[in-house]
């Protein structure tokens, strides 16, 4: 693991409302501007609330029935930004009385060419493009492209304003998230 990305830990109870965060949390919000989810902000809240986009949504409802009924699940899923190409593992498992736990840590984390795309600071116009919540691929009208390759594509690397983002999962991750659910191994006694 990357030694200065921490392990951040949440769980959620039989509600799905968030219930407890490690300082990691907090600490991980700071570093990537992320004000909005600050503990203090989401702490009592539905999970649904913190996660972009329906198909999200969609994923992590079944991974979390999957989980109660007593399985823990792996999957990879990156968290890029603007200088940096993160890859994560995220682990779920059974949090008793119906909760579910969750921890992320960096698996692999370099350096990147600057991508504009993810720089909350850039100006947005009124368009929106749709990125792959899991590999940060873009949806592009002949299908998903890598992040790099749809910006050349999209020729976004010379615009003064970039399109808004919105969150789905490409259909490669969605199978790849699936079979891991599906393969999930039950929790020890």
């Amino acid at each position: 693991m990357p030694p200065s990305s921490p392990v951040v830990c949440y769980r959620i109870d039989a509600r799905d409302h968030l219930v407890a965060v490690n300082p990691a949390w907090d600490e991980w919000a700071a570093q990537n501007e992320g004000d909005s989810v600050q503990s203090s902000r989401v702490l009592g809240r539905p999970l649904w609330s913190s996660l972009s986009g329906a198909t999200v949504r969609e994923l992590y409802w079944h991974l979390c029935q999957r989980v109660r009924t007593g399985v823990t699940a792996r999957f990879p899923f990156r968290c890029d930004s603007p200088f940096e190409r993160r890859v994560f593992e995220m682990q779920a498992a059974p949090a008793g009385e119906g909760g579910v736990s969750f921890s992320s840590r960096a698996v692999r984390i370099e350096r990147s060419a600057p991508q504009p795309l993810l720089d909350v600071h850039r100006a947005r116009s009124d368009e929106f493009v749709t990125m792959c919540s899991w590999c940060h691929g873009v949806k592009l009208a002949a299908g998903w492209a890598p992040l790099e390759e749809a910006l050349a594509r999209l020729h976004l690397e010379e615009a003064s304003r970039l399109p808004r983002l919105s969150h789905g999962v490409c259909d490669a991750c969605s199978d790849r998230f699936f079979a891991a659910v599906k393969a999930a191994s039950p929790e020890p006694r």
